[in-house]
C-alpha cells in the first residue's frame, strides 16, 4: 500500500501548526453551530448536493458522534493515548498493515491541543 503524500513541513516536524489547529477548531465550531449553513457552502461548490438530505446526515453525525455523551465526557478534539492505540489497532489489524499503525505514526500526542479547564 503506497504511503500518502505529506507536506514538506510535516515531514520535518511531524507536528501540525498552531494556525492549522485553530482553523480546524473554528471550522468545526461553525459547522456544529449551523449545519445548514455548512451544507449551503458545499452546495455552492457542488450544485447536485441535496441540501435537505445532507443537512439531515450532518446533523445525525453531530448528534451521534460529535455531541454524544462519550464525546462530551472526553472533550472535543482531545486525544487519549490508550484510546488512540485501540483505534489504530482497529484499523491496522483488519487491513494487515505493515508496519502497523501506532499513535506515534500519527504524530506525538503533545502536539494536540490541551484539554480546556
Amino acid at each position: 500500500m503506497p504511503s500518502l503524500p505529506r507536506p514538506k513541513s510535516f515531514k520535518k516536524t511531524r507536528l501540525p501548526s498552531k494556525p492549522s489547529w485553530l482553523f480546524f477548531l473554528k471550522s468545526a465550531k461553525d459547522v456544529i453551530a449551523s449545519p445548514s449553513a455548512a451544507i449551503s457552502d458545499v452546495k455552492a461548490r457542488d450544485g447536485i448536493v441535496n441540501v435537505v438530505r445532507e443537512t439531515r446526515r450532518l446533523q445525525l453525525a453531530i448528534d451521534t458522534v460529535i455531541n454524544s455523551p462519550d464525546a462530551r465526557a472526553e472533550g472535543f478534539g482531545q486525544v487519549n493515548g490508550p484510546r488512540l492505540s485501540l483505534m489504530a489497532s482497529e484499523v491496522s489489524d483488519p487491513l494487515t498493515l505493515k508496519p502497523a499503525l501506532t499513535p506515534m505514526l500519527t504524530g506525538p500526542l503533545h502536539a494536540c491541543p490541551p484539554r480546556p479547564n
